[in-house]
Order: C-alpha cells, then structure tokens, then sequence
C-alpha cells in the first residue's frame, strides 16, 4: 500500500498493489484507489491500465499519481524484467 493525498484535502489516500499466482508460473495483479473520508478508507475504483512488477517510486498529486513498475524488455524472460516503466494514474 502506498499512501499519499490525491484528493487535494491534506489527508492520506491510498493505492493498493496485489500481486496474486493464477497457477503454473504465471501471476497477476490488482490496483485500487481509496480515499481518506474523515478517516475511514473508502474504495474509489480499480486501475487497469497499469501493468508490471516491482511498483515504486510514487508520487502523489492532487488528481494524479505517478508510479514507476519494471517491465520486460526485448529479451528478458517474463520472471526477470529489466526496463522501467513510469505510469500517470488519473485519479479524479
């Protein structure tokens, strides 16, 4: 979980990441955005344009969040990537 405030109101959102095994060698994940009302995390909504592993590097704005995953790049098998990749999550 990443926090940080995307809302603007000076309060600690939230980005959750799950990694999760779909069986054999291949995995999956998820992304939700939850914002702080008084205090109490309420879900917003997924992100399904985010791909990758190894999620960092976030940057909270107000209406947008930057992250940086690795990606596999030309020649990398799927268990090892090597490029990083900077996403825009549009949070509003």
């Amino acid at each position: 979980i990443f926090w940080g405030d995307f809302t603007g109101d000076g309060a600690p959102d939230a980005l959750a990441w799950a990694d999760f095994d779909t069986g054999g060698s291949s995995w999956n994940h998820g992304v939700g955005l939850f914002r702080n009302e008084g205090g109490r995390m309420v879900f917003m909504r997924t992100e399904d344009e985010v791909y990758g592993m190894e999620p960092r590097d976030p940057h909270f704005e107000t209406g947008k969040i930057t992250l940086t995953t690795s990606m596999p790049g030309p020649n990398d098998p799927l268990c090892c990537p090597t490029q990083a990749r900077a996403w825009v999550i549009n949070t509003r």
